[in-house]
């Protein structure tokens, strides 16, 4: 009897041990394997509404992990409230990597020094995944503003106290604290305009009513060009690669405005970890493809940024300490 339940032992395992294994058990080395992924549609939260950067990217992003999954990526837009209404989403959903969020960095790392009663933790209640894209901001002034440099255009704004008006994308967005930490580090004076989006303060910075504004330069290039806008400086640490006749903020002798920004995907806590790196690998491999970098990230100013959940992890820490800096500078509340 005891050979014949020690043969129906070996035949079991011979049998069904790697259908075990499959279902998220136990690997034959003894660590813990990732569960079958997906079993379902996959859902992407997007903070944003349709049409925009943040749109096309989950857009374009989701039907190339739908090739992959071999099930459908499906995206559910939620603005408002400075991404706030998605990211409590999120945090509410299954830890079963069928529900992911594409965010920009300032959901992160600026709203939780923005927002007193937060409804999440960026550190705990979030579980980064991977890295998409990093965007590369300018300086843009309406043609008619007297200024062709960072230097004239701090003067002038001394010159005139609460003349010069710009515009952001929202209240908390990176280019709101920016322009703040730029404004109480150069002792001038500017009249805040939020929208709901860049293309509203687009049209009012191209029709006058709106004098500057820090946006991505693929929203503000066509404009450029037609000589509607003018481009003062990148505010980026360095020049931009594709187009390095823009001197940066810092070169032209000015303070207080060096910033990018990143696109992240992120999923909401206890996430098993062989889950989470299959999932950050897939999308990896997408951002990483020639394909998606020329039809998707150039066409829209950004570069692919990439990275392993750990190192996303360290970034949102270390940027939760630099923004919390530039927001306590500005002095900017959402509350």
């Amino acid at each position: 009897m005891g050979r014949w339940r020690l043969g129906l032992s070996l035949l079991v395992l011979a049998l069904g041990g790697s259908s075990v294994w499959a279902q998220g058990a136990v690997s034959p080395a003894g660590a813990p394997s990732a569960p079958p992924f997906p079993t379902h549609p996959v859902k992407i939260i997007l903070p944003s509404p349709p049409g925009g950067v943040t749109d096309l990217l989950g857009r374009m992003l989701g039907q190339r992990l739908a090739q992959t999954w071999g099930y459908p990526v499906l995206i559910e837009n939620k603005p408002g409230a400075g991404k706030i209404i998605a990211a409590e989403m999120l945090v509410k959903s299954a830890p079963d990597g069928h529900t992911l969020f594409l965010t920009e960095a300032a959901t992160f790392v600026v709203n939780p020094h923005l927002y007193r009663n937060l409804p999440y933790d960026t550190l705990r209640d979030f579980t980064p995944v991977a890295l998409v894209a990093e965007n590369f901001p300018v300086l843009v002034v309406n043609a008619a503003i007297a200024a062709r440099n960072m230097r004239e255009l701090v003067a002038l704004a001394k010159s005139r106290p609460g003349a010069l008006s710009y515009g952001t994308m929202g209240v908390g967005t990176y280019a709101h604290i920016a322009i703040e930490n730029f404004r109480q580090v150069n002792g001038i004076d500017l009249v805040h305009v939020p929208y709901k989006g860049a293309s509203p303060a687009m049209t009012d910075l191209v029709s006058g009513e709106i004098a500057l504004m820090v946006v991505n330069l693929n929203v503000a290039d066509p404009f450029v060009r037609q000589g509607k806008l003018r481009v003062l400086a990148a505010t980026t640490p360095g020049r931009l690669a594709s187009r390095p006749e823009f001197p940066t903020v810092r070169e032209q002798g000015v303070q207080g405005l060096a910033v990018t920004s990143w696109f992240g995907v992120v999923g909401p806590a206890h996430i098993p970890e062989p889950l989470v790196e299959r999932i950050a690998a897939d999308i990896t491999r997408v951002v990483r493809s020639a394909e998606f970098v020329d039809q998707v990230l150039s066409r829209n100013g950004l570069e692919p940024m990439t990275s392993t959940p750990a190192s996303f992890r360290q970034l949102m820490r270390d940027e939760l300490v630099t923004w919390g800096r530039m927001v306590k500078v500005s002095g900017a509340t959402a509350d």
